[in-house]
């Protein structure tokens, strides 16, 4: 049964919540091009299912709320990524060799930021295999974005000291009063954000870049529903939302007043119900 909107989860109840998650969805792994890629599987085999493609220096448990939902009714796939980057067409073409190992034929994508854009270089190479698309707190995949990169992150993490970075981590994961799932988002972010230092953060966006750099995915092609997910308070993507919604016209969009960029964490009950009306509905 999905929980209440209501329902308040503190730090215990959080902690026991990913410790169960990850006790029911151990890893399964492929090897490809000589090296081992890990995934979750889980669900029902039926016709119905769905991929989770997690933020940049994230994993597939910021999905826990929506693949425990969700398994009850889709077969669920959510990969693991490193947090140094390899060359998008490269993870697309891992998926698709995760899916047909799977024996998965079509599958809705369901990506955040670093995964919306995965999901874009996908359907730009696999467009038979992709019903549907959602696209949450992301870009498009455009020559603008990459110069963004390079100006706003690359250039200014070369000169932040250490402490600076804690207290942007500190900020990045403070309460937001609208949400009683603060404690849910804040055990989990803080277990992926204990070894962050400068130097990590400059080979993640160092080998963004350069991926980045790799001849545009082509979306154009691929004519299937689309759902545009953001927040208005999401300072890393509101401000390229518009470009999303003029490349998808006829997508449905919502806009979460507050969330940031951790809507389905801080807010997955509404997320999900979303989702579930989105994938049933269209």
């Amino acid at each position: 049964m999905v929980m209440k909107s209501t329902y308040k989860i503190d730090e215990e109840k959080a902690r026991a919540y990913f410790d169960d998650f990850w006790k029911r969805h151990p890893y399964k792994t492929i090897t490809y091009q000589n090296k081992e890629w890990k995934y979750i599987r889980s669900g029902e085999k039926t016709d119905k299912a769905i991929v989770f493609l997690h933020g940049g220096g994230l994993d597939a448990g910021m999905w826990a709320y929506q693949i425990n939902e969700l398994e009850k009714s889709y077969q669920i796939i959510a990969p693991s990524f490193d947090l140094i980057s390899e060359s998008f067409y490269l993870r697309a073409n891992v998926l698709n060799t995760i899916l047909d190992c799977e024996n998965i034929k079509h599958v809705v994508l369901c990506g955040l930021s670093y995964g919306g854009l995965l999901v874009q270089y996908f359907i730009s190479l696999f467009p038979e295999k992709v019903d549907k698309i959602i696209l949450a707190h992301t870009f498009f995949v455009c020559s603008s974005f990459i110069k963004r990169v390079q100006n706003k992150k690359m250039r200014i993490i070369k000169y932040i000291p250490q402490f600076i970075i804690n207290m942007a981590i500190k900020k990045r994961i403070k309460n937001v009063p609208e949400s009683t799932w603060n404690s849910y988002r804040r055990v989990y972010l803080e277990k992926i954000y204990e070894n962050v230092d400068q130097k990590k953060l400059i080979l993640f966006y160092g080998s963004l870049i350069e991926s980045l750099k790799e001849e545009l995915p082509d979306v154009l092609n691929w004519k299937g529903a689309v759902f545009l997910i953001n927040s208005r308070d999401d300072k890393d993507t509101i401000d390229r939302f518009q470009e999303l919604i003029n490349l998808f016209p006829e997508a449905r969009t919502y806009v979460f007043e507050k969330g940031g960029h951790h809507t389905p964490m801080l807010f997955p009950i509404e997320f999900t119900r979303m989702l579930v009306d989105f994938l049933e509905t269209i």
